[in-house]
């Protein structure tokens, strides 16, 4: 596996509308710059009568509690945790795959951008969501239209049989908003 550089990156986005939308200014050596959109998702805390729980596999209590919001600016406190997404709509063909990264001036100030979900399989498309972070005791303002984080792409020596876009299992494939977890569709193996 080769990671690209930044005119392997210009190409992709030129020839197989890697990124939409595209901004040159984006380019770094090897990655691309990627930026927070104006919707965001949160769970509240529960009221009375409420679960206090979340059951991967119950759908119900993954979307009790959830905020959804348009805004132009987000303050998360210390140990909050919400979901946001890029602006941009990422399209990786069969031989690409990629990995987001949070940006080191954000992460300094005590912002993740994810959990663990920052891979991305070859045939994805769809905008990313963000899982926001602060570990800072502050309170910190995220503002629509800041770059948020990074996209590592790394050249894959072979395609996969089947892509994420093609899997029959891809929960997430042509997602636009922030997405909401849906482990609820994975079987339960039980012993």
């Amino acid at each position: 596996m080769s990671i690209l550089v930044d005119h392997e990156i210009r190409d992709l986005c030129r020839d197989a509308e890697l990124i939409s939308p595209y901004y040159e200014r984006n380019i770094n050596p090897n990655s691309y710059d990627i930026t927070l959109a104006d919707d965001f998702v949160w769970y509240r805390k529960p009221g009375l009568g409420e679960p206090m729980f979340i059951d991967p596999f119950d759908r119900k209590t993954v979307e009790l509690c959830v905020v959804e919001e348009k805004a132009l600016a987000i303050k998360i406190g210390q140990n909050e945790f919400a979901l946001g997404r890029t602006v941009e709509t990422i399209n990786l063909p069969s031989n690409i795959a990629a990995v987001l990264m949070g940006k080191s001036s954000l992460a300094r100030l005590g912002i993740t951008i994810h959990q663990t979900g920052g891979f991305i399989d070859s045939g994805f498309k769809g905008t990313l969501t963000l899982e926001i972070g602060n570990i800072n005791p502050r309170h910190i303002v995220l503002h629509a239209g800041m770059t948020i984080g990074q996209i590592v792409f790394h050249k894959l020596p072979n395609a996969p049989d089947v892509t994420y876009g093609e899997k029959k299992t891809s929960k997430y494939q042509g997602q636009i908003a922030p997405t909401l977890s849906r482990y609820h569709m994975n079987e339960c193996i039980r012993r």
